[in-house]
């Protein structure tokens, strides 16, 4: 009897699905893989995350344009 209370126990929680901790942890791993590939977004999401990309890349392109100009006021003050 006891080997059949412990299997309607197992049933009872594979049929009540999900716990709330394995459920917020889907939810995290969907939204950050749609966040990645862009799909499954809502229109607003999508303009969201493409105003996010544009800013990032915006960012890395000003770093490496410093970087640049620094290298060759360097360069160039050595020739003056």
């Amino acid at each position: 009897m006891s080997s059949s209370s412990a299997t309607l126990g197992q049933n009872a929680e594979t049929l009540s699905g999900p716990s709330p901790v394995e459920d917020s942890a889907f939810e995290s791993w969907r939204t950050s893989l749609s966040q990645l590939t862009g799909l499954g977004l809502t229109p607003d999401e999508k303009l969201a995350r493409d105003a996010r990309i544009a800013a990032e890349r915006e960012a890395g392109d000003w770093t490496q344009c410093e970087k640049w100009k620094n290298s060759l006021m360097t360069r160039s003050a050595y020739e003056l």
